[in-house]
């Protein structure tokens, strides 16, 4: 098992954790291309058995196929901003510019109202080229780049490890929500 990506803190500072479930993080270039995609198949694959209809069904959470899946893309464009700043020689504000780790909920209900009124082929469209973009970025990177210093100064984690958790990290979970999202609809309905 792969860990749940969660806030935690490391010297004193909140930061991203993908914790500890079993399964190391990816710590190569062919790793994380490998789990990546390994995720996004099995995620793809459930993303197929949702409709319109089942896509915009919330479970008792309030939560949504759309609410996630929109959610997941909206972390790797998270993903993407991090890179571009640490690119221009700047510390990304992280998680977003205005949050802090712990205001998570927070900056997720920001998501989530820019997100309002998204259809299940929008927020599917727009994981799906977040995904491509993803993998495109990973492929065309060097190991150094990847996994060789921390993605910006005063950070910990690389690059990859920040990969890992907007991509295949988000993807797992992703799939996990909405296999219960699938379960509780199928037991709400009359048999």
């Amino acid at each position: 098992m792969r860990a749940a990506m969660r806030a935690g803190q490391i010297d004193g500072r909140v930061v991203l954790d993908i914790g500890a479930t079993g399964m190391p993080a990816a710590t190569t270039k062919a790793e994380l291309l490998a789990t990546t995609e390994t995720e996004w198949d099995k995620l793809s694959k459930l993303l197929a058995q949702f409709d319109d209809v089942a896509a915009s069904h919330s479970g008792p959470d309030g939560s949504s196929a759309i609410r996630i899946v929109g959610h997941r893309a909206a972390w790797i464009d998270l993903y993407f901003s991090w890179c571009e700043a640490a690119a221009d020689g700047d510390t990304p504000e992280m998680p977003a510019p205005g949050f802090k780790w712990n205001q998570l909920e927070a900056l997720n209900d920001q998501i989530f109202q820019g997100q309002q009124g998204w259809s299940w082929s929008k927020a599917k469209g727009a994981l799906a080229d977040g995904h491509v973009q993803l993998m495109n970025d990973l492929q065309k990177a060097r190991d150094e780049e990847l996994y060789g210093r921390p993605l910006a100064p005063g950070l910990k984690w690389t690059r990859g490890r920040y990969a890992e958790a907007a991509g295949s990290s988000h993807y797992r979970s992703a799939a996990k929500v909405l296999r219960n999202l699938k379960r509780q609809r199928q037991e709400a309905s009359p048999s």
